[in-house]
């Protein structure tokens, strides 16, 4: 049973980390748009992440995702519809508010 919780907090750890990182990565130009909405959905949408965050992270990568999710990086599909798809812009100006969120959590966590 230990065990069990431990490899449950291991896991948990290792996954915020990741999020942390690709976050990190996709801020500082090191994965490509496109990469980093697929890698995203891999490990947000598709994975188990969601049951080890807190809830403000939660509201912050469900934004996230809806953006990703909408990411065209053609510039036709923008002049057809702007509002059908995100830009580079929308996504990078989202993951800077969310690092700056989980910045000062982890400031008020600590």
């Amino acid at each position: 049973e230990i065990h069990e919780r431990l490899v449950g907090s291991e896991m948990c750890i290792r996954d915020r980390l990741f999020i942390y990182y690709l976050l990190e990565q996709y801020f500082f130009n090191e994965v490509s748009t496109i990469d980093f909405c697929n890698k995203f959905y891999d490990w947000y949408d598709l994975g188990t992440y969601r049951g080890y965050i807190k809830l403000n992270e939660q509201k912050w990568l469900d934004e996230l995702s809806t953006l990703t999710g909408r990411y065209s990086e053609f510039k036709e599909g923008h002049d057809v519809d702007p509002k059908a798809f995100t830009s580079e812009t929308e996504i990078k100006k989202k993951v800077k508010e969310i690092l700056r969120h989980l910045q000062l959590s982890a400031n008020v966590d600590s």
